[in-house]
């Protein structure tokens, strides 16, 4: 057993929010000390109370509270003020439609000041109407009215002590359990709510006058109370009319529940949701209005209990949100449209009506306000008031003056007399082109017989509607005529696109559309530099294009820059006349300054027209200069022109004759006799064709038998020829290296 001693309502709420496993949390509330009463639940054997006291702050109980708690036992023996008593009913019957229970003993149905007031007493919670007639006498059990109840189990006698209430008289919906021998009611139960309340019939200040079973009785009463198979759909749930949804807790059901259904639709069938908590669509339900709601738990065997409770709509007062125009001219309707928000207003429609305004003025169905002010309200200040009415006692008032002036058709605060646009409201009364008619109204606004729709210029007078980049913008007021993104005050051509900008000539006026952008006098279309002035129009290459501005003036292959690295003539294709183009010898490697670059007596072109290398004086590698072959007669691109087996450089060392093979024409050409050793300027020595041995120089005899004698082995005569004088070539005449 676990008994909590609280001084103050705060602090109750807090120690309260987590109770012991297994103990029955109950609350002693009073407007009295408790002290005594606690022992009685504190000290019972069989029950395992967790047993709060707040003593004296009965007046002071909120349903917060009290919801900690699976039972609340009340009495006073203090005065309770109006308020207070109100506030504790209201408290306990919100905790009873919760599923609460509630034990009420005496004096808290004493009407002088002590008992509880509220919906406690108003809607029938207590089980004994108020009364104020007490008993000081003792009392004892009399009649069980309910023998079988448990509150009664095993209770044989019972007496109190001498506080009691009189002239008890028993509430509709409640039972009389017992009553004393003197027929005041001892036990009343009342099961009519959500959560049962219970009666007993003495004072729990001072217990210690008590005997017999009572202390049984009054725990019994409170088990009974509290334990119990118990459906409880928690509410009355209040909303206003146009909330959402509505979260409805039946946590606060007792016992042990194996299924929660709802009846959502009052159709008597549990079929609409199922848990202990439902989300419920409460979004078209109107105010003022009470929709039952019903909940069915389901335990083990064939347990079952059914609760009901309501959810309590109230109305909402509609809200007017337009603002009505505050100016009005004489004999013009004044129209007002009013805009109504109100949560319900789908089952709500609006009244309206007029509360106070001048003569004529009405309002239709639809919340229109209209009134023509008449000539004679000019100058004067009409004031009205209007009501919308939901229907369900929620209404809105709106009140506002108007000021009357002269007619003002648009109401642009123009009298239409001065207006210079008097169906369409125009207060700044711009007017571009300056005739009677506003821009706003006016339908050529340039005056340019062109109207603003077709007009590509609709401020500016363009009646030939020129548009030079065809943008839909007239050239009067596009700021780029030729789309090139320089606006029209900087471009040098505006009308033709230039975005670069040239202007050869400096002249101001772009390249683009300047018909002589060089200013040489040549027109474009015929200048052969149109951008560079050259009045001479010189073409050296002919191919169209001026010197001044051709980059290869003499068309050689070379531009200006490279000829300049070059330092050849950019006006002469062939520089050093050797028959090759500049650009040519570029590509080759010769020297464009030089005509022969090998310097072998032969220009580049030539060599380059014979086969030659330009680049080598001796092509053919065969040591004579290409230049010398030729007075020799020897080819520049055969090293042996004479294919006698020696190069004609070496025929010259050896002064035999570079273009016949047998220079002593004696049957062994040139090469032949060089590799025997013979001599090839001296036909002599060519008879012996025996080849030399190591002991002869050629011209013994041998095992060939050259001598035609049969003894191939034996002297022979050498029939040879006398030396022929060598060749001495004079190359004095011939090309020689510069």
């Amino acid at each position: 057993m676990k008994i909590i001693f609280a001084g103050a309502l705060a602090a109750l709420v807090l120690i309260a929010a987590a109770p012991v496993a297994a103990q029955t949390p109950v609350l002693l509330l009073a407007q009295d000390s408790t002290a005594n009463g606690a022992p009685v639940l504190r000290d019972a054997a069989d029950y395992d109370w967790d047993v709060t006291e707040m003593p004296n702050l009965l007046g002071e109980a909120n349903l917060q509270t009290l919801s900690q708690y699976d039972a609340v036992v009340v009495w006073s023996n203090q005065g309770l003020s109006d308020p207070q008593s109100v506030v504790a009913g209201d408290a306990l019957a919100a905790y009873v439609d919760q599923g609460g229970c509630v034990i009420e003993a005496v004096f808290s149905q004493y009407s002088t000041s002590f008992d509880i007031q509220g919906r406690w007493r108003t809607e029938n919670y207590s089980c004994i109407a108020p009364t104020a007639s007490n008993i000081y006498s003792s009392g004892s059990l009399g009649t069980v009215n309910q023998p079988g109840h448990p509150i009664m189990a095993g209770v044989q006698t019972v007496t109190v002590n001498s506080y009691r209430t009189g002239d008890t008289t028993l509430l509709p919906g409640a039972n009389t359990v017992a009553s004393y021998t003197d027929g005041q009611i001892l036990v009343a139960a009342r099961e009519d709510k959500p959560g049962r309340v219970v009666w007993v019939g003495w004072y729990p200040g001072q217990p210690a006058g008590n005997g017999g079973d009572w202390q049984r009785l009054f725990n019994q009463a409170v088990d009974w109370c509290v334990e119990q198979f118990r459906a409880s759909p928690g509410g009355p749930y209040n909303i206003e009319e146009g909330t959402a949804t509505v979260e409805l807790d039946a946590t606060s059901s007792r016992g042990d529940i194996d299924s929660y259904a709802w009846d959502l639709n009052n159709d008597g069938v549990f079929d609409d949701a199922t848990g202990p908590t439902v989300t419920f669509d409460t979004s078209n339900l109107d105010g003022p209005s009470s929709f039952p709601i019903a909940l069915r738990v389901n335990g083990p065997g064939d347990m079952e209990d059914i609760a009901n409770t309501t959810i309590e709509v109230t109305n909402v007062a509609p809200t007017l949100v337009s603002e009505p125009p505050l100016n009005a001219s004489v004999g013009v309707a004044y129209e007002y449209t009013l805009l109504v928000d109100d949560p319900g207003i789908r089952f709500d429609e609006p009244m309206y009506s007029v509360v106070a305004g001048p003569e004529g003025t009405v309002i239709d169905l639809q919340g229109v306000l209209t009134w023509t002010p008449p000539l004679e309200a000019l100058d004067t200040e009409a004031s009205f008031e209007v009501l919308v009415d939901d229907g369900d006692e929620g209404t809105a008032t709106q009140s506002w003056t108007v000021m009357v002036t002269a007619p003002d058709e648009d109401a642009d605060g123009i009298p239409d007399e001065f207006d210079n646009c008097v169906q369409i409201a125009n207060p700044e009364q711009l007017n571009f082109d300056g005739d009677e008619f506003g821009d706003v109204c006016d339908p050529d606004d340039d005056n340019d017989a062109v109207i603003d729709a077709d007009d590509n210029c609709p401020r500016i007078p363009n009646q030939a509607q020129g548009d030079n980049d065809g943008d839909g913008d007239g050239d009067a007021c596009d700021g780029d005529d030729d789309n090139d993104f320089v606006p029209d005050v900087e471009d040098n051509c505006p009308f033709v696109t230039n975005p670069g900008q040239g202007d050869s000539d400096g002249n101001g006026i772009g390249d683009a559309c300047d018909n002589d952008a060089d200013a040489d006098s040549i027109k474009d279309d015929v200048d052969n530099c149109p951008a560079v002035a050259n009045i001479d129009q010189a073409d050296l290459d002919g191919d169209g294009m001026g010197d001044a501005c051709d980059d290869d003036a003499d068309g050689d292959g070379l531009n200006t820059q490279r000829e300049a690295e070059l330092g050849t003539d950019a006006l002469n294709p062939d520089t050093d006349g050797d028959g090759l183009t500049d650009s040519d010898e570029d590509g080759r490697g010769t020297n464009p300054l030089v005509r022969d670059t090998d310097e072998d007596g032969i220009g580049d072109g030539d060599e380059v027209a014979q086969g030659l290398n330009p680049l080598s004086a001796d092509s053919d590698e065969d040591g004579v200069l290409d230049g010398d072959e030729g007075p020799l007669g020897t080819d520049p691109l055969n090293p042996d022109s004479d294919a006698d087996g020696l190069s004609d450089g070496r025929e010259l060392e050896l002064g035999t004759d570079p273009v016949r093979a047998d220079s002593d024409s004696g049957s062994v050409n040139d090469g032949d006799e060089v590799a025997r050793g013979t001599n090839p300027n001296d036909a002599s020595d060519d008879v012996a064709t025996d080849g030399p041995d190591a002991g002869n120089n050629g011209n013994e005899p041998d095992a060939s038998d050259d001598g035609g004698d049969s003894s191939p082995n034996t002297d022979e005569a050498c029939a040879c020829r006398a030396p022929a004088a060598p060749l001495v070539w004079d190359l004095s005449s011939l090309w020689r290296r510069r």
